[in-house]
């Protein structure tokens, strides 16, 4: 909670003067647990749903200072600690195959594709984007998925 959901709140608060001077917008990473939960991690997941819920309503609240505001919401994504937990469990090989059996679009993604999407969401081409939770997830929200 304190960092997931109430550091956001508090450092946005603290940024409302230059954000409203400059027309900033805010992006919040979320993830896609937030949205559709997670076994075995249901603190992680209320805290990034919590996000979520903040991310819309401060485009709500901020759009008439002209603040955009939204979130991107990863699926898994190769980062190095990701990485080194994988190579730190007992059977590393079947998590490594589950990850990037959940992305219908391909294997488990390196951070680019997440910053790709940053970067537009930032850029003024989404310049009347303001609440979205933008999936970054190849698809692994969108339904069951059997590999034989």
């Amino acid at each position: 909670m304190n960092v997931n959901l109430k550091g956001i709140l508090h450092t946005t608060r603290h940024a409302f003067v230059a954000l409203r001077q400059s027309r900033g917008c805010i992006l919040n990473t979320s993830s896609m647990v937030g949205i559709i939960g997670q076994a075995n991690h249901a603190a992680y997941s209320a805290t990034k749903g919590g996000l979520n819920a903040l991310t819309k309503s401060m485009a709500l609240d901020y759009a008439s200072a002209g603040i955009r505001v939204n979130a991107v919401c990863p699926a898994g994504v190769w980062t190095p600690m990701l990485h080194q937990w994988v190579e730190d469990q007992p059977n590393a090989g079947e998590i490594k195959q589950y990850l990037d059996d959940i992305h219908p679009l391909g294997p488990c993604p390196e951070g680019a594709v997440v910053a790709d999407a940053c970067v537009f969401l930032l850029s003024d081409k989404a310049r009347f984007i303001t609440g979205h939770l933008m999936h970054v997830s190849g698809g692994a929200e969108i339904g069951y998925r059997r590999t034989l």
